[in-house]
């Protein structure tokens, strides 16, 4: 009979610890580092009312966000963090190019922002998105996110708002710092239409129900807002927005000017996946 073999210095025990702990340090790893699915982000023109608006949409298998441009920007204004999130998150997200901005065609007419919501509700719906939007709003965004809650309250789980415009701060006295009558000899055919309308629109958004108090809303102001000497008013009226809502946060934003999107992206990465979590 052959001797068994012995292998001195290695005990069971050590073996099973060794295992166990290199488990434990894979699993924090993984935790660390995200879902290492691959997301895939493609654009999709879809046909709304005679007109092709361009959709930028990350695949995923949790919660949509849905994010809205300042006036004059596209979709791109969101790609860093809509990358960032597609890297560490499973979130569906959804950018896209109001009429006349990035790939998205003219509309024809007078410009109205409740002719905005509309469009926008009829690509979603094409695009399938049926629960519930983290929206998350930059600059004058916030109008139509504000209007897009108004219409649709059941489906904003929560809303993230970069320095948004505010009827607060037009109807204390903001109006004339952000609006100057025309020309507009510099603005695009697309500006120029939302710019000669924003009186309307201030009017309009002004009848719209004010910001719901019973879904999460982070509130980001900026430290150097583009409003001169009425920082103070244009702080009171972001404060205003939450007063009241248990679940609504202020978030400062102290060394950012008005373009917190493209500044800090790390602090809206963080107010995004706070108000998608829901804690």
């Amino acid at each position: 009979m052959g001797k068994k073999q012995k292998w001195p210095g290695i005990c069971p025990i050590h073996i099973i610890m060794t295992f166990i702990l290199s488990a434990i340090i894979l699993l924090a790893l993984i935790m660390i580092m995200g879902p290492s699915e691959k997301h895939t982000t493609t654009e999709k023109s879809i046909e709304v009312g005679g007109n092709l608006m361009n959709f930028r949409i990350t695949t995923g298998n949790e919660t949509t966000i849905l994010f809205e441009s300042g006036q004059g920007a596209d979709s791109t204004q969101w790609t860093l963090i809509q990358d960032r999130l597609a890297n560490t998150t499973n979130y569906t997200m959804i950018s896209y190019d109001r009429a006349g901005f990035g790939k998205s065609g003219m509309a024809t007419g007078e410009y109205s922002i409740r002719q905005e919501i509309v469009m926008l509700e009829s690509g979603l719906r094409q695009l399938g998105v049926k629960g519930e939007v983290v929206y998350v709003a930059h600059s004058y965004g916030g109008f139509l996110a504000q209007a897009y809650a108004a219409d649709n309250p059941a489906k904003v789980k929560a809303l993230v708002l970069a320095d948004p415009n505010t009827v607060c701060f037009n109807e204390e006295g903001g109006f004339s710092t952000l609006w100057k009558a025309p020309p507009y000899p510099n603005a695009s055919a697309a500006n120029q239409r939302v710019l000669l309308a924003y009186p309307q629109t201030v009017r309009e958004m002004n009848a719209m129900p004010p910001y719901p108090k019973n879904i999460p809303i982070i509130v980001i102001s900026s430290g150097e807002p583009p409003v001169g000497d009425m920082t103070n008013l244009w702080r009171d009226c972001h404060q205003k927005i939450i007063e009241g809502n248990p679940q609504g946060e202020f978030w400062l934003a102290v060394e950012n000017t008005h373009n917190i999107p493209g500044e800090n992206p790390a602090l809206v990465v963080a107010a995004i996946k706070k108000a998608a979590s829901g804690r």
